[in-house]
């Protein structure tokens, strides 16, 4: 016995069919009266193989390979029977390619060995009915079998496998370099898992053959393949051969939609207290929320009458009116302290988790590398009233195309590591995300917080109600006031919003990877996800963020 294996595996194109479904119109059979009941369905048959289902002949020496049609109904007669050599069968021969039934339903045909050394199958086939298989061997060096174990370790899902023998084939000669399509086998069995064992038992001495095993998914997309070849086999002799499988990579081209989420309360907490200060320093030089009002109405009505003011300006001092006014923007939830909290709250809540929204696509490059190239498109991010609002990208995040290469490429995955590098201003996103909530233009979207929170109204209706500062300053004077304090407030806000972009505009998200995955079996990516980002956004102590991307389904 001589048994030289060498394992080897060949790269193949898998074509896939994608089939089209078609919705349903209902105008069916009984979409109305004249309709036609479909047919019933026709019942199964099957062939049975009388013969044996190995068959070994010597040169020249003839054979008789019978089989039965039946049906539910019982034998099928008179009707036709296809023969047919598969195979390397060379110059053997069959008596007639098509018999018909007799009365207890056989179909028989003389098959004669030619003159040279050869391993086929002979093929029986009839309607509705499943092929029948006859292995056959020719030789006069006599025949050996052999037992090929398959076990499959690998994280596919495997449903079914075949393994098929080749005679004087090399397994590296098994694909057409053209066409990429494999060579029909001599003689294949199917094994129906990958734990089954396959036996080869009527193959002749004297040549080498090559054992091909084809592994395939649910879908029915052939996921992986084994070939051991050089095995021979004497006369009388039982080799075992080990196949050991190869999964296909995934396809590492598409594209994908993508979503990268920026988690950074850090970032966002920071900005908060940021902003909360900002305001409390624009107010601290007045004294407090009411007194800034109170000021602004002194400014106005000395500008008119300085000796009204002065009135005034006593009136403030020896009442309890600074009292009673701050009292009333607390009862109301308004003024500067509610500007502090609103702005602070919503520069936290854009900023905490803003996603990045694009497409990933993939091109394959020489060997086995594959570049992965990020164009972001948008961004969508969380507002105080609860509303996610997207914010377009191109002008805001930059580069908004970013490219990583692939470092690995597995059995069922695809595993990018590499370094996103961007420049996103937090203030100019939350600018942007106010202002697309709103509808306003980006330069008015901190004042429209602004105004919301300070609630002029609330001021407008306490100067009404005090008799001495309603006669020296009116509606549209307090009106007035309110408006002068908000720009105070806006402006110092956004101060501290152009500083923090300033400190804070580079978005580094260091050594990640993004893994791309085939979840069904069928070799397309269909899946991505990335949770290992971790980086900063800034360059102070609150910058740590993670990012965290997931992929959407496959764009056309």
């Amino acid at each position: 016995m001589k048994l030289r294996p060498r394992a080897v595996f060949g790269s193949v194109l898998v074509a896939i069919a994608f089939a089209a479904a078609c919705a349903d119109d209902g105008a069916g059979p009984d979409a109305d009266a004249g309709g036609v009941d479909p047919p019933p369905p026709q019942p199964a048959r099957r062939l049975v193989l009388e013969t044996p289902a190995a068959m070994t002949l010597a040169l020249g020496q003839t054979a008789e390979i019978a089989v039965r049609y039946e049906g539910d109904e019982g034998a099928v007669v008179g009707e036709p029977v296809r023969f047919a050599l598969v195979g390397s069968a060379h110059d053997s021969t069959l008596s007639a390619l098509d018999v018909v039934t007799d009365g207890s339903g056989r179909a028989a045909v003389t098959l004669t060995a030619g003159g040279v050394v050869a391993v086929f199958q002979v093929r029986a086939s009839a309607e509705r009915a499943a092929p029948a298989y006859a292995d056959v061997g020719v030789s006069d060096e006599g025949f050996g079998t052999v037992i090929v174990e398959a076990p499959y370790h690998g994280t596919r899902a495997v449903t079914s496998a075949r393994v098929a023998a080749y005679a004087n084939l090399p397994c590296d000669r098994l694909v057409d370099p053209a066409t990429n399509e494999t060579s029909p086998p001599d003689v294949e069995r199917d094994v129906g898992s990958t734990d089954a064992t396959a036996v080869f038992s009527a193959l002749p001495s004297g040549i080498r053959y090559a054992l091909l095993g084809r592994a395939y998914g649910p879908s029915g997309v052939e996921v992986a393949r084994g070939c051991v070849d050089r095995v021979e086999v004497g006369p009388g002799e039982q080799v075992s051969v080990q196949l050991v499988w190869i999964p296909h990579e995934i396809r590492s081209e598409g594209g994908f939609g993508v979503s990268a989420r920026v988690l950074a309360l850090g970032r966002a907490q920071a900005a908060r207290a940021r902003v909360r200060a900002a305001v409390g320093g624009a107010v601290a030089p007045w004294g407090g929320d009411a007194s800034m009002y109170l000021n602004e109405v002194l400014a106005d009505v000395d500008a008119r009458d300085p000796r009204v003011a002065d009135d005034l300006r006593a009136l403030f001092a020896s009442s309890s009116l600074t009292g009673d006014l701050a009292v009333a923007l607390a009862s109301a939830s308004a003024g500067p302290w509610r500007v502090a909290s609103d702005a602070g709250d919503t520069v936290a809540t854009v900023l905490s988790a803003p996603t990045m929204r694009g497409t990933l696509n993939l091109t394959p490059r020489s060997g086995r590398s594959v570049d992965a190239l990020f164009v972001f498109a948008g961004i969508h991010t969380d507002t105080p009233s609860g509303e996610v609002v997207h914010v377009p990208a191109p002008d805001l995040l930059t580069p908004a195309t970013v490219a990583l290469v692939a470092e690995r490429n597995a059995e069922d995955y695809l595993d990018f590591v590499g370094t996103l590098n961007l420049v996103l201003p937090p203030a100019a996103l939350v600018r942007r995300a106010i202002a697309s909530e709103l509808g306003v233009s980006d330069d008015l979207a901190m004042a429209r917080v602004v105004e919301r929170a300070i609630d002029c109204e609330t001021f407008v209706d306490w100067t009404e109600a005090q008799g001495q500062v309603a006669a020296a300053c009116d509606a549209s004077c307090a009106l007035a006031a309110c408006g002068r304090v908000s720009e105070q407030l806006v402006t110092a806000i956004e101060d501290e919003l152009t500083s923090l972009d300033e400190e804070a505009s580079d978005l580094s998200v260091l050594g990640g990877s993004v893994v791309v995955l085939d979840t069904t079996g069928d070799l397309l990516p269909d899946a991505v996800s990335g949770d290992g980002w971790r980086g900063s956004w800034g360059r102070d102590g609150d910058s740590r963020v993670t990012l965290v991307i997931a992929g959407e389904t496959a764009a056309p």
